[in-house]
């Protein structure tokens, strides 16, 4: 299988997250993955779209979660 790549790096995943003040194990969660996954999509200089794209999905739930618990 080929991976797609459109530009996205994990610094930039990273900064979102930061930005949106949810924790790396919050993402890991809502991805049903361990919290190192998180960190080594964090730490690609180049992430391919689909797993970019699974990532904001996961921080947009995880956003959604502290909204509600607010």
């Amino acid at each position: 299988m080929q991976q797609i790549f459109v530009g996205t790096t994990g610094a930039q995943l990273r900064e979102e997250r930061l930005a949106a003040g949810v924790k790396g194990f919050e993402v890991a969660i809502a991805m049903h993955v361990h919290s190192s996954r998180v960190s080594q999509i964090e730490a690609l200089a180049q992430v391919p779209t689909d797993s970019a794209e699974r990532y904001r999905t996961a921080l947009a739930e995880a956003i959604g979660k502290k909204g509600a618990a607010a």
